[in-house]
């Protein structure tokens, strides 16, 4: 099983039938789910389907996603609409590739992520069982997903116009993966490319981005939780230690206590949802750290959301549909 992804920078990379098939949204033996929401979507995920779900997303659209489209009325050339809660009709949910990982199925969720990017799926990624090797464009047809925002629009059209494509190394589960800018998803032809990249060893690296697999979810958000806990006592510790006369540190530590205890009480929402929530079946996160010179600098969970089946992770995708912080609908690149 696939272990570990880390990217690692060689130059940054902008970090990626149309009817229904029943009238139930449920698949055979389920039941219906928690709150309302449907074990299934009940579109098959196609270019028909991302076409339907957009007329439906701007039949429904709030003020600030109208404003968002009469502000960049070309987003809609390149990009679907999709309301957050009908993006498995859209994204692909299984790579039929002959020995796909399993552990890579599905759709999934960047839980956290501080750029306006959200939701992802690999079913579309070229991948060779022989070469143990996946290509995947962020900017490709069904991939990725965007926030309908300024700074959304401006990630989108960087990813489609520098055609960053991940070469993805799956021999070993340390994956090293690789942007490459000439947009083709042609193994052989990435490989004519490779000679005249700027290259740096991967050891060498400035920043490292990485995904491990997280194997107890719960039991690491209680780790975390306690590790910031402790970071909070001493930098209050700290701040109890300045002079009054020290005003401007006294100043700056209290913004780093005032930053740790925000990160803490985000931390304890978290591990409390997670307890409260039964483990779905088939759940993987994938824990994803952002380093710079050896120095941790971002973190968030990578997480599924939908199976390769296009069973819906109950727990996991009412979390992403509750979440604040990602928006009503998203964009699609076509």
């Amino acid at each position: 099983m696939l272990k570990k992804f880390s990217f690692f920078l060689l130059v940054v990379p902008f970090a990626v039938a149309c009817t229904s098939e029943s009238a139930s949204l449920v698949a055979d033996g389920e039941t219906a789910a928690e709150d309302e929401i449907p074990a299934r979507h009940p579109l098959t995920p196609s270019a028909a389907s991302c076409e339907t779900l957009t007329q439906k997303a701007l039949a429904n659209a709030t003020p600030e996603l109208t404003k968002f489209l009469e502000e960049h009325d070309k987003a809609l050339d390149t990009h679907y609409i999709i309301a957050k809660e009908d993006i498995d009709g859209c994204l692909g949910h299984k790579n039929n590739a002959p020995g796909f990982p399993d552990s890579l199925q599905g759709v999934w969720w960047m839980n956290g992520n501080p750029l306006p990017d959200d939701v992802l799926s690999f079913a579309n990624a070229k991948f060779s069982a022989e070469q143990e090797r996946m290509l995947i464009a962020v900017g490709g047809a069904r991939n990725w997903t965007f926030h309908p925002s300024s700074f959304g629009n401006i990630l989108a059209n960087a990813v489609d116009g520098l055609k960053i494509v991940y070469d993805v190394d799956l021999s070993e589960d340390l994956a090293k993966i690789e942007p490459t800018f000439n947009g083709t998803e042609d193994f052989a032809t990435v490989d004519e490319w490779k000679p005249f990249r700027w290259r740096v060893p991967y050891h060498q690296a400035l920043a490292q981005f990485s995904w491990i697999i997280d194997e107890d979810y719960a039991q690491d958000l209680a780790q975390r939780v306690k590790t910031k806990t402790a970071e909070v006592e001493t930098l209050q510790a700290e701040l109890d230690g300045k002079w009054a006369i020290d005003v401007v540190g006294k100043r700056r530590a209290q913004q780093k206590l005032d930053e740790a205890k925000e990160e803490l009480a985000e931390l304890q929402e978290t591990l409390k949802a997670e307890l409260e929530a039964a483990p779905d079946k088939d759940a993987v996160t994938f824990s994803r750290e952002s380093a710079m010179l050896g120095n941790v600098l971002s973190r968030y969970d990578l997480q599924r959301i939908v199976d390769a089946n296009g069973n819906r992770l109950m727990k996991r995708f009412k979390q992403y549909l509750e979440a604040e912080a990602t928006p009503d609908f998203h964009m699609v690149s076509k």
